[in-house]
């Protein structure tokens, strides 16, 4: 008996509640994936890498809001057509390549779209997918051409660029006219004129990864109307903090723990600003600990402590939380 199957005898003890976890099985048949549509959870199949038409047709009828099947590493174009009927949020973050025809397919999923494993992508795909209606997650991307960053800023929805290290003021510029949650976490720096090009932006803005900022760049962020989002600027001058105090949405500075570093492949989406002590952290992290686990995104946060005298790592993973005195240099990078 092949274990790693997954079969409609199974999938109907998963219904039944006799099996809590099915993350182990990498195949699944169609008349399994058919029985799983009935499912009233979120369908976790992080485990899957490989997934038939059919069963990929048959997941689509799947009522409820989330599947997970991020441990796929590539994709037909027809289960992409197909899973693009699926109406809800769904995960394909284990793919590194995507297809033109298969881009084309998913810009018709209407929901969260994650494709955060995506190394690299054409132009041709790019457009596609600018097309979604829908939050959508390109994290693993590390640069694009002009005539993708254009086809981006059209997107209607959330757009996460978190791989992005750098971005010329041209690129920012285009990027700026998107409408929706833009992050950006994946950059350092940020020149002045970037600054006052993302203050144009029309929704949320995270920018996670810098850890400074001038005065003149901070003046022009204050301008920005919507949420704006840091977590490493911990050497802001007087003047720059207090341009940012004037900006009229919220701005989150995590200024509650004192510094912290968030590790993992969509680490961007876990905001620990309102954490004040050890203990909100450990609890923020338990909460989430199968969702991370499912997506592979198993983070460790070093910070200094409540007391400010200690830096703590804690760390999130298969085996639960753990927690560790932090050497300066691990906690410093």
């Amino acid at each position: 008996m092949n274990q790693t199957l997954l079969t409609k005898e199974i999938a109907e003890k998963i219904l039944a509640g006799e099996i809590d976890d099915f993350r182990s099985f990498t195949d699944i048949t169609e008349d399994a994936a058919q029985t799983l549509t009935k499912f009233e959870n979120e369908l976790l199949l992080g485990g899957l890498t490989s997934l038939s038409d059919a069963a990929a047709e048959a997941l689509s009828n799947y009522e409820g809001y989330y599947i997970c099947l991020s441990g796929l590493m590539s994709l037909s174009d027809a289960a992409a057509e197909a899973l693009s009927n699926y109406n809800g949020w769904i995960s394909l973050g284990g793919l590194t390549t995507l297809s033109d025809a298969a881009a084309e397919a998913l810009s018709k999923h209407k929901d969260k779209l994650e494709l955060w494993g995506l190394t690299s992508l054409s132009d041709a795909a790019v457009e596609a997918l600018s097309k979604h209606e829908g939050d959508l997650e390109l994290d693993g991307l590390t640069s694009f051409s002009d005539a993708a960053v254009e086809a981006l800023s059209k997107h209607e929805g959330a757009l996460s660029l978190g791989g992005m290290k750098s971005l010329s003021d041209a690129a920012v510029e285009v990027l700026s006219k998107h409408e929706g949650a833009l992050f950006l976490g994946g950059l350092k720096s940020l020149s002045d004129a970037a600054a006052e090009a993302l203050s144009k932006h029309k929704g949320a803005l995270y920018l996670t990864g810098l850890t400074s900022l001038s005065d003149a760049a901070a003046e022009a962020l204050s301008k920005h109307e919507g949420e704006l989002q840091f977590r490493g600027l911990n050497n802001l001058s007087d003047v720059a903090d207090k341009a940012l105090s004037k900006q009229k949405a919220k701005v989150s500075l995590s200024d509650k723990v004192n510094t912290f570093t968030v590790v993992g492949a969509s680490s961007d989406e876990w905001d620990f600003s309102d954490c004040s002590s050890t203990e909100d952290i450990i609890s923020s992290l338990e909460s989430y600990i199968d969702h991370l686990i499912e997506h592979n995104d198993i983070p460790a946060v070093t910070f200094i402590d409540e007391a400010g005298k200690k830096k703590i790592a804690v760390f999130a993973s298969r085996d639960g939380i753990s927690i560790e005195d932090a050497d300066d240099d691990e906690a410093e990078e």
